[in-house]
């Protein structure tokens, strides 16, 4: 197998000779910036990358075998001699290994996560999504020219998914991200906020995002077990004065929790009121059954409320497919942003889920999740009920991948952290999900 080459930045102030190139070789040995032992770039190589003949470069390496800086070495190349640096083989960075390795950490367990939003994996339509791929290059083929606000079949889809929620948009009011933290990194970008109202306890990586581009967050506190304080929140919102509200309607995550119509009417108001527009993440109410029967806030508060969905927690994690549905007065700057930091999103999984979507395949799998998330989330019930004392509680979700269980004020929640590690299973009871003190007490359960 050959030996890998170098690459050589040759530097001449006039035309290109076998004395110039030579010289300018012999100046970068002598800097100490050609590794001895290491190969140079072959005859052709070198002639295609200066744009001139094979012979000049044959003449300017034979030059410098005769300055004694490099020596060939027939079919295997000319290789640099002595040098003041390291040897190419001490300098170059070993061969990766692809092969997984044989050896197993015995001081790592590995831990049964019980507070995942993750859906079990055996329930995701992966041959279902191979087809779609396949269907994809084969009846597409290579799409070459990209679109910056995202696959025009794939958001005439979207669309018609939508409106058939009570959504009144067309494909030109949706722009594609790489997933739902992608499309909210483009919102802070072009509303270019300094202080955002979210729920409390939040989405970690919502807050995450926002600590980094150095936004400051105001909890609106959200308690899954009682009517929410909406008049707290109005006085929360006029002393802090967020320019934006985030907020997870159906199905929060990590309570589980999903406002009432009423009191989506109610939040509403609070941003017609304020003049507060609103981000509405709807990341999880297609896993729970029935879902196309609960309006979300976008359609009781109208272009007021951007939309914000993915697909990636309902068909593929790693597929990484989101989408904002947005006003025409600002789906000009989310592309701008777009282009900005990634110029499109990539094509092939778009191509691939909207066949996936336009095959009636995605509706079939969302009745076939949800009839078996509704099952597990039926014996997850009858299990807490039986096994937890009197004085736990959980919410009630009516279905999909997770629910909040709180727990009496006496158990710690570290030391029981602790505790199930010992058992084998890793559980979720961060602080950081909160805005200064908790007001529940408990962890997500999925």
């Amino acid at each position: 197998m050959p030996r890998p080459y170098i690459r050589v930045n040759v530097r001449v102030d006039g035309p290109f000779t076998a004395e110039s190139i030579a010289d300018s070789i012999a100046e970068d040995h002598a800097d100490g910036r050609l590794p001895a032992e290491s190969r140079l770039p072959p005859v052709r190589v070198l002639a295609h990358q200066l744009g001139i003949s094979k012979n000049t470069v044959q003449a300017a390496y034979e030059e410098l075998v005769a300055r004694d800086i490099v020596e060939s070495q027939g079919r295997s190349g000319v290789f640099v001699k002595s040098s003041s640096m390291l040897t190419f083989s001490e300098c170059a960075s070993p061969n990766p290994s692809f092969k997984p390795s044989l050896k197993k950490d015995s001081s790592q367990q590995k831990l049964i996560n019980l507070s995942s939003v993750f859906i079990d994996a055996s329930l995701l339509p992966v041959n279902r999504l191979e087809q779609c791929y396949r269907a994809a290059f084969k009846e597409l083929g290579a799409q070459t020219a990209a679109d910056y606000q995202g696959f025009l079949p794939l958001r005439e889809a979207i669309a018609t998914r939508l409106n058939n929620r009570g959504f009144a948009i067309g494909a030109q009011n949706i722009i594609t991200a790489v997933g739902s933290q992608h499309a909210l990194d483009l919102v802070c970008r072009v509303l270019k906020i300094n202080r955002v109202a979210t729920e409390d306890p939040c989405y970690l990586g919502g807050k995450r995002l926002f600590k980094i581009n150095d936004i400051e967050v105001v909890g609106l506190p959200v308690n899954p077990f009682t009517k929410q304080n909406f008049q707290k929140w109005e006085e929360i919102l006029k002393e802090k004065k967020p320019e934006l509200l985030y907020l997870t309607t159906n199905f929060q995550n990590p309570t589980g929790y999903s406002y009432s119509t009423g009191e989506l009417d109610q939040i509403a108001k609070l941003s017609s009121d304020l003049g507060i527009p609103v981000l509405e993440d709807d990341w999880g109410s297609d896993m729970l059954s029935h879902s196309e029967y609960r309006p979300p806030l976008r359609t009781l508060a109208g272009e007021n409320v951007l939309y914000l969905n993915s697909f990636s927690k309902k068909v593929l994690p790693t597929l990484r497919v989101g989408y904002l549905a947005a006003p025409e007065s600002l789906v000009k700057r989310l592309v701008e942003a777009k282009r900005a930091t990634m110029i499109a999103t990539p094509a092939p999984p778009e191509m691939a889920l909207a066949i996936f979507l336009q095959r009636g395949y995605y509706e079939k799998h969302l009745k076939k999740m949800q009839t078996e998330l509704d099952r597990r989330y039926s014996a997850c019930l009858k299990t807490l009920e039986k096994h937890l004392a009197p004085n736990c509680r959980w919410t009630l979700p009516g279905g999909g991948p997770l629910i909040w269980l709180e727990i009496p004020r006496n158990v710690e929640l570290q030391e029981l952290h602790t505790r199930m590690t010992k058992r084998g299973f890793d559980i979720d009871v961060r602080a950081q999900r909160f805005s200064g003190k908790a007001q529940l007490h408990g962890l997500p359960i999925g």
